[in-house]
């Protein structure tokens, strides 16, 4: 019996996730380039095989580079984003990492480890999912919502969105 690995391929996730932002798609739409160094670590995704498979439908696999909600700001249009928290210095600063994230696509939208638990997706990987998911594919996923979600530089939930029809959270 083959052993179970906790890493895919790219190529396997590829041709498993009905959803994926790969580095290609990222740079293309939000004009960045990855170092080589990075884009060799991406061809593993952090995720086994039957993860992304359970995760097919209701996920996206995206890929991350370091963009805060500012930085996505300035290179697009598409981040008119509500924030309930006094101290928004998160936007400036908290960034998405050179790493692979799987996002819900519901409002309930928690990033999905290994382990099969569910932890609270950052305002900034959440913001970067929803304006990348628009910019390729051209449908909001989180529509008229407020999105539950933390922030590394804050001690409490932050919700992210707007809440109007015109918009892609």
């Amino acid at each position: 019996m083959a052993k179970s690995t906790k890493t895919s391929s790219l190529d396997f996730a590829r041709g498993a996730m009905g959803n994926i932002i790969t580095p290609e798609m990222v740079s293309k739409h939000l004009g960045v380039r990855y170092p080589k160094k990075e884009l060799l670590k991406l061809e593993k995704v952090p995720f086994s095989e039957a993860t992304l498979k359970k995760y097919r439908e209701s996920h996206i696999l995206v890929a991350g580079y370091p963009l805060s909600i500012r930085d996505i700001e300035k290179k697009t249009s598409k981040t008119k984003v509500c924030f309930n928290s006094t101290n928004k210095l998160f936007v400036k600063r908290d960034e998405v990492g050179y790493q692979w994230y799987l996002i819900r696509k519901d409002i309930g939208k928690r990033l999905v480890d290994e382990g099969d638990d569910e932890k609270m997706a950052r305002a900034c990987v959440v913001v970067y999912t929803a304006v990348l998911y628009y910019l390729i594919y051209k449908e909001g996923i989180f529509n008229r919502f407020m999105a539950r979600c933390v922030s590394s530089l804050e001690d409490q939930d932050v919700y992210v969105g707007n809440g109007s029809d015109d918009w892609l959270l």
